[in-house]
């Protein structure tokens, strides 16, 4: 599982200290959901940047030159690919005549190998499925709506997707993984994250943020909102019918599918069968954790542990900044 995070602003109305203040706190209230690794990019002078490192967002300080006015970000809990080798990490960098891209995703895809070989995609060093949404793009020749649209028809599995372009449009891609956007009118800015419990930690060190008014712009399963360099918001649609076909194969093979419900029952089962307290299952959900993600974790307990102790961090800190006895806001 992984997390994406991110914001636009492109009327400036942040400063220089407030947006990277926010990165920060974005990144380190996403950390809930994959600690490995930590990356970001965003356009400076025309020129795509992403900086990326194996750390938690916690052990990072992020620093974005000034005129950002697009970021992306995401956090990493590694399923494929160690990611002590860097190049595994998100985002990505696409290479394009027309200029670079980055891509970061959060979801497991189960069809890149047929893809790969379906669409003649060379091997890479790369060790992740994620990286087949990558090449599938360059393979077009374009960052498009309709060339995304393309890209995510193609796929199998769970995924939602950010996009950064050199041209510094911004892209955000919802599968079947959730995806949470808050705009705040009174500044033009946008805020992008995987789970609306994640903005609305983010936002409380933040002074000029903080209480403030703001809407939830909602992104349904199979569509992609862009917010252009321009400032413009558009937005596509592509078929979920690949997801959906998926779905209803599992549901054959797989009947405890059908029924959330029941899933999650066998899920507090094994939970408890492992030596974990059944609550734990409910607990990681409400922190948004999707059952398949909560499955894969169970089948490693070290892993189920560790992600526990992720959300018991995180939750603490959430506490602290809701209770601050003192502390610094960017302002």
């Amino acid at each position: 599982m992984c997390g994406l995070f991110g914001f636009s602003d492109l009327q400036h109305s942040l400063t220089e200290k407030q947006a990277s203040a926010l990165a920060n706190s974005l990144a380190r209230a996403s950390a809930v959901r994959g600690q490995d690794a930590t990356g970001i990019a965003y356009v400076q002078s025309g020129k795509l940047r992403i900086y990326k490192r194996p750390k938690p967002a916690a052990r990072m300080q992020l620093r974005l030159p000034k005129g950002t006015t697009q970021l992306l970000g995401h956090v990493r809990m590694t399923t494929q690919g160690s990611e002590k080798k860097n190049y595994n990490n998100h985002p990505f960098r696409g290479a394009l005549p027309g200029g670079d891209f980055a891509l970061a995703h959060n979801g497991v895809l189960h069809n890149e190998t047929s893809i790969r070989l379906r669409f003649n995609l060379p091997q890479t060093a790369v060790e992740t499925d994620s990286f087949v949404a990558v090449q599938l793009l360059q393979s077009y020749g374009a960052v498009t709506p309709q060339t995304i649209a393309a890209m995510a028809e193609q796929l199998e599995g769970t995924f939602t997707f950010s996009i950064l372009t050199s041209g510094n449009d911004l892209y955000l891609v919802r599968g079947n993984n959730p995806l949470s956007v808050w705009y705040y009118p009174a500044t033009g800015v946008h805020l992008y994250a995987s789970t609306p419990e994640i903005l609305a930690a983010a936002v409380i060190p933040l002074a000029y943020l903080r209480g403030k008014v703001h809407q939830t712009v909602k992104v349904a399963e199979g569509e992609i909102l862009c917010i252009t360099a321009e400032g413009k918001m558009h937005r596509n649609h592509f078929s979920t019918e690949r997801i959906d076909y998926r779905r209803f194969w599992q549901s054959l093979c797989w009947p405890y599918k059908k029924d959330t419900q029941k899933q999650r029952r066998d899920l507090t089962v094994t939970a408890h069968n492992m030596g974990f307290d059944p609550a734990d299952v409910d607990w990681l959900s409400d922190c948004g954790y999707g059952e398949e993600e909560i499955e894969a974790a169970l089948n490693d307990s070290d892993a189920f542990r560790a992600l526990l102790s992720d959300v018991i961090l995180l939750r603490c800190a959430y506490e602290r900044r809701k209770n601050p006895c003192s502390g610094v806001t960017a302002d």
